[in-house]
């Protein structure tokens, strides 16, 4: 990937001005990730994790003004947000019960503000497994009306000096991380 992809993805994100929720937020990548495109400009974000969160913004040497930090298990909108997911998953044996603790659960919690509109998107994927992540989107947010698939992707930058056919010396150098 060359570096005028990632520029024109960076300003297409700027220009759009979207709610990104992050919902492993406890994770230092994730908090890492958030600062930059906070301070990149490229979307307004959001942090799903608990009271920890705020100090590994402060351990990394950031500040959490202009990303929002969401704690399940104190927000005032978990409440609403379990009757939501109540109304979207009743069908399918969903209770009051099982809603509140399903709604604690970052990814579910994640998607749930995505569906109320609280969020334009959320990621998610560092922490979580890829079936888990597009399983909970699939049910709360479901798939853009007239989408046939749903699918998901990663971007993967290398080093200018990489590789592109690695013997066995380069791939343990990668595998070791030198």
């Amino acid at each position: 990937m060359t570096a005028s992809v990632l520029t024109d993805l960076h300003a297409r994100a700027a220009a759009a001005g979207k709610r990104i929720v992050l919902s492993e937020g406890n994770d230092p990548r994730v908090v890492a990730a958030a600062l930059a495109a906070r301070d990149a400009g490229l979307a307004q974000v959001s942090l799903v994790g608990g009271p920890d969160v705020a100090a590994e913004i402060a351990r990394q040497g950031g500040s959490a003004d202009g990303i929002t930090i969401y704690d399940p298990q104190h927000s005032d909108l978990t409440p609403g947000l379990a009757d939501l997911l109540v109304d979207l998953r009743g069908h399918k044996g969903m209770t009051p019960e099982k809603a509140a603790e399903q709604v604690q659960d970052r990814l579910v919690f994640a998607a749930l503000l995505v569906r109320a509109g609280h969020a334009d998107g959320t990621v998610g994927g560092a922490v979580a497994t890829t079936s888990d992540t597009v399983r909970t989107a699939l049910q709360i947010i479901g798939k853009a009306e007239g989408a046939a698939l749903v699918s998901s992707f990663f971007l993967m930058v290398l080093p200018e000096t990489h590789a592109s056919r690695p013997g066995c010396d380069d791939l343990f150098r990668l595998w070791a991380g030198h």
